[in-house]
């Protein structure tokens, strides 16, 4: 059975967000990480735009920064990850979330 599609928000009838889908936004990458769904984790979560403008725009950006990095250090390949190469990806990552996040900061 195919679970339905879940939005990342709620709009009003005029077609302006209303309210986050905070269930799917913490819980998406827990269970694609969980199930090994890991080409559906990098390409709905980790690495989505959509997906990373709603939870920054309903999160602290500390708070995307702590799930994104737990979420792709948890499905990393341990034997062939040295740390270097790790906190090398996480800062490069932290960069990509802070600029995306000013970015939304000036639109807003």
């Amino acid at each position: 059975m195919q679970v339905p599609e879940q939005p990342l928000f709620f709009t009003n009838n005029k077609g302006q967000i209303v309210r986050y889908n905070l269930r799917k936004l913490s819980e998406l990458p827990y269970h694609l990480n969980r199930s090994h769904r890991y080409e559906d984790l990098h390409n709905e979560v980790i690495f989505n735009v959509s997906f990373l403008n709603a939870k920054l725009s309903s999160a602290p950006l500390t708070a995307v920064i702590a799930g994104q990095c737990t979420e792709i250090e948890q499905n990393l390949d341990r034997t062939r990850c040295q740390n270097m190469s790790f906190n090398f990806q996480t800062k490069s990552f932290e960069a990509l979330l802070t600029s995306f996040h000013l970015q939304i900061s000036r639109t807003h």
